[in-house]
Order: C-alpha cells, then structure tokens, then sequence
C-alpha cells in the first residue's frame, strides 16, 4: 500500500505531464479528414437509429390510448416519452452540431420529419 506522500507525488506527476495536441487548420478552419467523416458518419446513423426506434416505442403508447395521468398504466408511457427526447437531442447535436441558426434548425426539423416518416432525405447542396 502507498503512502499519502507517494500518492501525493503520482498526483503531482499527472499535472506536469504536458500532452501537445494539433489540429490541422485550412483557411483558417479545423481541416476534416476522411476518418472525422466516418466518425461523425457512424454517430449521425446510430442517432438516427435511436431516434426512429424510439419514435415508434412512443408511437406504439400512443396508438394504444394509455393515459399520461394514470399512474398504473402510464409508467412505459413516460419512458419511452423520455427515451425519445434523449434520441432526439442526439439526433439533433449529430445534425446541427455548434451550427443553431434558424435556417440550420429548421433544416433539422424538416430531416427529422423525412426520417421519422421512413422516407428518404436529398439535402439541398
């Protein structure tokens, strides 16, 4: 077992450690590269995932007329409810990551819309 001095020392070491980290920047910006992409990719469709799956659980509660205020029935209600909005602020930060202008946000919901339907999405580039 160590002692406080020696645990005070491993501490001390941990703050004196300097890591150097670069990001490649063009004109100014960070520069994508073909592995941020995929990243960001695979996030953007388990989001997506997430967000239709959960739709449809709360979808199903819905179909099945369960009220919100019993407090029997309504137990699933509220977590798919609140599985949904987890899904959805995910989705969200996936699409519009630090971008939360109007016109990116109502891009989102017009996205949203097109994947909670199942129909295919062709962004306007």
């Amino acid at each position: 077992m160590k002692t406080e001095d020696e645990l005070d020392a491993e501490i001390a070491k941990m703050f004196d450690e300097v890591k150097e980290v670069r990001v490649e920047t063009l004109d100014g910006k960070p520069r994508v590269t073909e592995e941020t992409v995929k990243g960001d990719a695979k996030d953007m469709e388990e989001a997506i995932a997430d967000l239709v799956r959960s739709f449809r659980e709360f979808s199903a509660f819905i179909e099945c007329g369960v009220d919100p205020t019993d407090p029997l029935r309504s137990i699933g209600w509220w977590r798919a409810l609140g599985y949904l909005a987890l899904a959805e602020s995910r989705a969200k930060d996936c699409f519009l990551g630090r971008h939360r202008d109007p016109a990116s946000v109502r891009q989102y919901a017009k996205f949203r819309s097109k994947m909670l339907e199942c129909k295919g999405y062709r962004p306007d580039a």
